[in-house]
Formats: structure tokens, sequence, C-alpha cells
């Protein structure tokens, strides 16, 4: 059963929405992030940069810096970029992008959930940056970017967001990255009921983007309760969440790149590659490509090599490719360390991965067929991993769009 609740956001003004929701700060580059914090005075980048443009900028990581940070969202707030939302609300969030649609509720949901394992997780998360973000979570009292959970599709949520777009939407606009973003904010209390009622009948919540965040909440949630009789209502104990069914999620892959054959020739390679499936020539890479189907580019050819018959259904192509080749034909181990690999996102074109092979930068590239949501779910099911750069998620959220506070005498649905 899942508790997901309504609650009163922070957020922006109308007229000043598209000025102020971002992207996620660390996606800009530096001359690109510098350009919008001299030039939008509004953007949310400001918050989390409190210190731009002054002689002594707090250390990176510090609570001073988390204070900035607080302090510099007071300000916004006082200034009246924001208002708060007078009602408890869930918020209807649809984004449209050039080749799809993701229509989801945002919320707030019991950490109780996530310590439960109702709230399902793929990949491991950090102790060192779990703390960071805790203590960035207890110093500032809020969190701008909800967590992006996905769940089965639902017939009955189908009817109530259908429901709820009868109404103009409270922020119809689009950004540079040609996405347009449309809000409905929801405090009528018998669709918020019913609402409720839907996700108190799920069984398993799936986190597609947000593993630090939500383990970060669990933890601030731990501490704040340390000692204490717990509240079950106090806003701490829960999170923000855009919840999405799986028809609005979409998974892209991440490419692998390798910078040597690992002291074989490639014919000796091709040897090793046959013997874990069908290997042929490949004149069009990624065409008619699906699961257990891998693209390998080496010397100016592409080849196929067809493993499905060797692949288990519920793995992850990603976790068999490591298992079966980069582990014992590259003795790579670590993905996030070894220097010999690379990754490239899914949308990169097999014609990209072939010119960074044939300037010389690589030896081989990879062109990776996507892990499907099932298989995602499956390896959340039986507590497993999937390996590094394994999924590229859309949608992207928006930092500042809706804001969850949770100060301590703060309390949910009130």
């Amino acid at each position: 059963m899942a508790n997901v609740r309504p609650f009163k956001a922070v957020r922006p003004v109308r007229d000043k929405v598209h000025l102020v929701a971002s992207r996620s700060y660390v996606s800009y580059p530096s001359a690109q992030l510098k350009a919008k914090l001299d030039e939008n005075p509004f953007t949310f980048i400001h918050i989390i940069n409190p210190d731009h443009g002054l002689p002594h900028p707090a250390p990176k990581g510090s609570v001073e810096l988390f204070r900035r940070i607080g302090h510099r969202f007071n300000e916004f707030y006082d200034e009246g970029i924001f208002m708060r939302e007078t009602k408890p609300s869930m918020y209807l969030y649809k984004q449209e992008r050039l080749n799809s649609t993701s229509l989801g509720i945002i919320a707030a949901i019991a950490v109780e959930d996530y310590d439960s394992g109702c709230i399902k997780i793929h990949e491991q998360t950090l102790e060192r940056r779990e703390k960071l973000f805790a203590q960035y979570l207890d110093t500032t009292s809020f969190n701008a970017e909800p967590v992006l959970l996905c769940h089965n599709n639902d017939d009955e949520l189908e009817r109530l967001t259908r429901l709820i777009m009868v109404e103009q939407p409270e922020y119809d606009y689009s950004t540079t990255d040609r996405v347009r973003h449309q809000l409905w904010p929801v405090s009528d209390t018998e669709i918020l009921a019913q609402l409720e009622k839907v996700y108190d009948g799920m069984d398993s919540l799936y986190i597609a983007d947000g593993h630090h965040r939500s383990a970060s909440s669990s933890l601030l949630a731990k501490n704040r309760n340390e000692g204490k009789v717990k509240d079950p209502n106090q806003a701490h104990n829960y999170f923000m969440a855009y919840l999405i069914p799986s028809s609005s999620l979409n998974i892209h892959g991440f490419h692998r790149m390798l910078k040597d054959l690992n002291g074989l020739s490639k014919d000796e390679l091709l040897v090793q590659l046959a013997l874990l499936g069908d290997l042929h020539q490949q004149d069009l890479p990624g065409e008619h490509q699906r699961k257990g189907m891998f693209d390998f580019y080496i010397d100016g050819t592409w080849y196929r090599l067809d493993a499905a018959s060797n692949i288990e259904p519920h793995t992850p192509d990603t976790q068999w490719l490591t298992e079966a080749l980069l582990s014992p034909i590259w003795n790579i181990s670590d993905l996030r360390t070894d220097e010999r690999i690379r990754f490239r996102p899914g949308s990169s074109s097999a014609h990209d991965l072939a010119l960074e092979v044939d300037q010389g930068a690589f030896s081989c590239a990879i062109y990776m067929h996507p892990v499907s949501f099932s298989e995602l779910k499956h390896v959340s099911d039986v507590g497993g991993t999937m390996p590094p750069k394994s999924t590229w998620i859309e949608p992207k959220l928006r930092s500042g769009l809706t804001i969850f506070t949770f100060d301590e005498e703060e309390r949910i649905n009130e």
C-alpha cells in the first residue's frame, strides 16, 4: 500500500514560472550556467548557487553553503517570486516532448514506503552522498525536485486525470529544449480522496530516477525522529514524488565505448564473440535490433551478436554484457572507475559512435538496445541492481516547479 498524500507546495507565480523552473544545475555547461545566472534574475539556479558573483563563496558541500541556499530561497519567497498553496493539493503534471508525452501526479509519499520496500530500487546508493544530501535537506528544509516513481498502468487513474484536464492548467509554457509543460493543482477533496485510494491499492512503486534523493529523505526522517515519539504526519516523514504509469516512462540506453581490445587482435575478439551467440556483419547498426542483440563496431566494420537464446528473459542486456564480455574478455570489474570504458547516451547515432572509433579515440563501440520497464521491475522485485549506466530516463524533471517544504513544525495535510 502506497501512502500518497497532498501537500501545500511552494511554487512560482504564474507569470514567472517559465523563468524560475530550470533543469538540474549540473546539466548545464559552465558557460551556459554563468549566462543563465547573469541574465535571468528569477532562475531557480540562483537559489542553488547563492554565491554567484560574490568574492567569498562558501565551500562546496558545506553547511554554510546550505544555509545560504535556504536564505536565498526565503528571499525568493519574500520577493513574491514564489507563492504557497492555500490548500493541500496534488499536482497533475504533463510534459510533452517531440515524440512522447508523460502524464502523472506530483504528491508527497511516506518515507515509510521506501523503508518497507513498497518503493523498490534497482540501484545502490553511496553512503557519502546520502549523508551529504540529508545534511542539505536538514539545513534548507525544502526539496525542489521530485523523485520519479513509476507504476503499472491504471484505468481509474487515467479516468481521474482526464477529469482534471477538463479545466485550464495553472501553468502552460514551453522551454527552449522544445518541451511543453502543463500543471493542474488539484485541491478538490473528493478527487484527492479518489487519487489516494488508487495509490493505496498499489503494492509496489519503482524508482526510475532519484535513488539518492529517496535514501537521503529516509535518513533525514531517521535523524529528525531520533529520540522522539514519531509523528507520522510531520512533513519530514514524507518526500516529494512524481508518480507516472509505465506508459509515460521512456527508458533510453547507454552505448559502451572501449579504449582497447585488452591485448586481443580483431580476429581473436571476433572468435570470442562468436562463442556467445550468432555473429555476422551488420550493414545497418541498430536496425531491427531487439533484446539480446549487440552491434559492435571494430576496425571499420559493424558486427551483430545475437545472444538472445543465451540470456534469461528478465536479465537486462547491460547485466549480461558485463558478466559475459566486459568482465571476462576485457577484465573490466568496475564500470564506474575503469578508464578503458566510456558511455554514450542512447540518443547518439551509430554514425556518431563509429566516427569516434575511426578517429582513434576508441577501439570498439557497442551499440545497445535499451532496458525495458519489465526488466527494471524484475531487477527491483528480486532485490537486484543493474550495472552503472543502464538507463537514461525521460521525463527529466525541472527544479523549482513545485517545492516541498518540511520545517520542524510543518505537518502534511494541514
